[in-house]
């Protein structure tokens, strides 16, 4: 129902903020300058996540196209903020680091379901368990 969007580079915020702003998604769609972490962190000092962001953790899904080094920065976060069953989808990998990821994302204790590739590239789907 609801998409909270998060990026560290302020240009992509404001790309992303009025590309929300165009297609009249406002209730819907929240973008902010932040990185899971900060957003998990603040929401947990107010006591209310709903407070802070549109979605309540823990969430459903989360999507990251970012650097292999950067998801495995964050893997244990995204695990906290998933729902038991949720499902993280990690995009944005280079081959080189396709075993590394996937280690990183079984320590943190998600099953990796399916992993798709175009042509150097890899996106994981992993599983919290239930």
């Amino acid at each position: 129902k609801r998409v909270l969007a998060l990026d560290l580079d302020p240009v992509a915020v404001s790309s992303a903020t009025e590309n929300v702003k165009l297609n009249k998604l406002e209730s819907t769609i929240q973008v902010q300058l932040s990185d899971l972490l900060g957003v998990v962190q603040t929401s947990a000092a107010s006591g209310s996540a709903a407070s802070i962001i549109n979605v309540t953790l823990p969430v459903d899904l989360v999507v990251a196209n970012i650097l292999a080094e950067i998801i495995l920065l964050f893997v244990d976060d995204v695990y906290a903020a998933l729902k038991p069953g949720g499902i993280y989808i990690a995009s944005g990998i280079f081959k080189n680091k396709e075993d590394v990821v996937e280690e990183g994302l079984q320590k943190s204790g998600f099953i990796v379901t399916d992993r798709q590739r175009d042509q150097d590239w890899i996106a994981f789907v992993a599983r919290k368990p239930q």
